[in-house]
């Protein structure tokens, strides 16, 4: 289940990304926002895959590679009945964990301006 933004442990930010993760969907994965720790985004399909999945983003002009995504929850979109709002986990950033940093930093700037 989605959690209210009081209850989150880092703030989502609407930035332009793309995700790709082969293993999971052959589409790219456009996030609706994203965090520090997670993103959402809208799907033609709802996924049952147990386990997490190798991933790149794209954002912020750069390219993290060896990244790990899991899907933590999906809902369907009453109005839209075969696309779903679903909720991903990201397991694992880059191997220099350059991506968390890089969404960090983001965080930090718009909160202090």
């Amino acid at each position: 289940m989605e959690m209210n933004h009081e209850n989150r442990r880092f703030a989502r930010y609407e930035v332009p990304a793309i995700i790709y993760a082969p293993d999971l969907t052959s589409l790219c994965i456009v996030p609706i926002d994203i965090s520090a720790g997670s993103f959402k985004a809208i799907l033609d399909k709802e996924f049952k895959f147990d386990g997490a999945v190798a991933c790149e983003f794209h954002v912020f002009g750069e390219v993290f590679e060896n990244c790990r995504i899991r899907v933590a929850w999906t809902k369907s979109i009453e109005t839209a009945p075969s696309s779903f709002l679903i909720g991903f986990a990201i397991e694992r950033y880059d191997d220099e964990n350059r991506l968390q940093d890089a969404i960090k930093g983001l965080n930090h700037l718009m909160e202090n301006g």
